[in-house]
């Protein structure tokens, strides 16, 4: 879940005897012409620790080589006693910095820089902030005195002497990533112990004034502490988990609806637009949200942390959200560049909430695109407003399905073996299903059309914006012959109906039916990316649950519940489709305002928290 940061010295270095009992006055640290060399590792990768073994659904890992790289490095200086009174004193720039491979799983770049005794006084303690990677949403202007941060068109300036650490608490950042593909950074959120009665947050490291030196050369041989950074973005991974069988994969209990490796994609959708220019996090308040190992071999000890407080973590929901409707229309879904592959990544801005917003609209998601049957259109209806029928695109109805009713599976059996064929079109199907319903609608058939249904016409149209299709009912022309005289008589009115005529009751009973229609044969699921999962955060529907709002599913219970679903900041989460359960919605399913746990689902997944820390979660 982050980068681990971390400071202290990490070399052996001749100290003076003294120096433990009295500290080093840093501005003894520099030579006549007001400068003091200082060498700072930065490592960008998992650190030595590992997650605790009672909270094994995290791991780390160092991700792909682009998400490495790095191009520049601007170094913050404050000065003060303590983080939260540290004034900016002075600002450095690091082009292209070394690189290399620690033997700790990470990669470090290595800045030497010569600072400058201005805005310093006798007994500060010095503090850097790092951004690595910078683009024009973060720094904007950058001087030794002046640090511009561009705050989303608000622009804060830091100055020297003056400024606080504070004055950065507010700062948003709206890129994560720039065109070249550059993952800005900067310093991770610590806790200085792993009692969370007790456990300070922190983010600025201090650096020893001991390793401040003279020359560069001898800053190069020791260097002072080690910063580690985290990148500003979460990370989202969609894995093929299913089984094939005979080459195909398919919905489960309807070997009809197949599809192929290529069918299934995703997209992320609902993520906030922008990011704090560090991760907010005012205490570790539960044992959940903080490492128990300290970070190794460096000292003084350091712990990371787990959870985060994103731009709008008790806000109103939806409040900088950007969900697929407001910047893609239906065209625009459809698009291939709006989804991946399985096995690619998605980035984007972190995202969490307090439990009162542990609802669909606050929560980042990952879409699932699944295509059935080649892309062909087809349609589900329900008789029972719960089970569904599957109609291949060829729009035949093939015997063998899914349903939860027992009494609906022998009534589709008799449905779909009409004419001993076994098959059913979609108006065959509704025809059938009129003629179980409707003692009139028989009659007619059996006295005014020859016995013959298929004189009974049904028109289905599907609408691909809303998912949706109507059936339209008329019927055949009139055809001469023994028991065809009255044909015309489907508009007469019957006692079996209510004095309505047959035709208005029949199409009565086809509007009360849900139908979907799935163009090109697509379908979507929308699953809400969990961060900790039922080991931490244990949930399971309450008998007395009335609705499925927050409040009820969750009882406002932060202590049980908080940080089961977000995104943060450096998190990696990876989701394995392991099964399809059922077909999915037309549309891409609508936010909502109920809360995240549901008891039921149609994709089953897993989850696991990745360096990156690392995150999976089986669908």
């Amino acid at each position: 879940m982050l980068l681990t940061l971390l400071l202290a010295a990490c070399y052996d270095y001749e100290q003076d005897a003294t120096a433990e009992e009295q500290p080093v006055d840093i501005l003894s640290r520099f030579n006549a012409e007001g400068k003091a060399y200082l060498t700072i590792q930065i490592p960008i990768g998992n650190g030595a620790s590992t997650r605790a073994t009672s909270f094994d659904d995290f791991s780390f890992d160092d991700g792909s080589v682009d998400e490495y790289k790095v191009k520049d490095i601007y170094i913050l200086m404050f000065a003060g006693s303590s983080e939260s009174n540290a004034t900016f004193a002075s600002a450095y720039k690091v082009e292209t910095p070394t690189m290399s491979k620690s033997p700790f799983a990470q990669i470090t770049t290595t800045a030497t820089i010569a600072i400058n005794d201005a805005n310093l006084n006798s007994g500060n303690k010095l503090f850097p902030f790092v951004v690595v990677n910078n683009n024009s949403s973060a720094i904007s202007a950058f001087s030794m005195e002046s640090v511009t941060f561009a705050n989303n068109g608000s622009a804060v300036t830091l100055t020297g002497g003056s400024s606080t650490f504070s004055e950065l608490a507010n700062v948003l950042i709206a890129k994560y990533v720039d065109e070249e593909g550059y993952f800005l950074m900067t310093n991770a959120t610590l806790a200085d112990d792993n009692d969370v009665s007790q456990a300070r947050v922190f983010r600025l490291p201090e650096l020893d004034p001991d390793y401040f030196f003279p020359t560069e050369d001898l800053a190069k041989e020791h260097p002072a502490g080690q910063i580690n950074v985290e990148r500003l973005s979460a990370k989202a991974t969609v894995e093929n988990g299913l089984t094939a069988k005979e080459g195909k994969y398919v919905v489960l209990g309807n070997e009809y609806a197949t599809f192929d490796s290529d069918d299934l994609s995703f997209a992320l959708d609902n993520y906030n637009r922008n990011s704090y220019a560090y991760r907010h996090l005012a205490s570790v308040d539960y044992v959940r949200m903080v490492e128990s190992t300290a970070i190794t071999p460096f000292s003084p000890q350091s712990y990371r942390t787990y959870w985060a407080e994103d731009v709008n973590y008790s806000g109103s929901s939806g409040l900088t959200f950007v969900p697929y409707a407001t910047y893609l229309s239906y065209t625009d879904v459809q698009k291939s560049a709006f989804w991946k592959s399985t096995g690619s990544n998605a980035y984007c801005a972190e995202n969490t909430f307090d439990v009162s917003h542990m609802q669909d609209d606050c929560t980042t998601s990952v879409l699932v695109r699944l295509k059935l049957n080649n892309g062909g259109d087809f349609y589900t209806t329900s008789v029972t407003g719960q089970d569904i029928i599957f109609q291949p695109p060829t729009n035949d109805l093939s015997e063998e399905g899914t349903s939860a009713s027992e009494s609906f599976v022998r009534r589709r059996s008799k449905v779909v073996t009409y004419d001993g064929s076994k098959t059913a079109t979609i108006d065959d199907y509704l025809r059938t299903w009129l003629m179980e319903q409707s003692a009139a609608l028989r009659n007619w058939v059996r006295d005014y059309a020859g016995n013959e249904k298929k004189h009974l016409k049904i028109e289905v149209s599907g609408n691909a914006e809303t998912g949706l299709a109507t059936a339209t009912l008329s019927q055949t022309a009139q055809t001469s012959g023994t028991g065809f005289n009255k044909f015309e008589s489907l508009t007469d009115a019957y006692a079996e109906t209510g004095g309505v005529t047959l035709k208005a009751y029949l199409q009565a009973l086809l509007n009360s039916l849900t139908i979907k229609f799935y163009d090109d044969g697509y379908c979507y699921y929308r699953v809400l990316i969990r961060h900790f999962d039922d080991t931490q955060t244990p949930w399971s529907s309450a008998a007395s649950m009335t609705d499925n709002t927050p409040a009820v599913v969750y009882g406002g219970d932060a202590e049980k519940y908080l940080g089961r679903y977000g995104m943060v900041r450096n998190n990696w989460y990876n989701i394995s489709i392991n099964s399809v359960t059922h077909v999915g919605s037309p549309i891409i399913p609508p936010l909502t305002t109920n809360a995240d746990d549901k008891v039921e689902q149609l994709l089953n997944a897993t989850l696991h928290i990745s360096g990156w820390e690392k995150h999976e979660q089986n669908l």
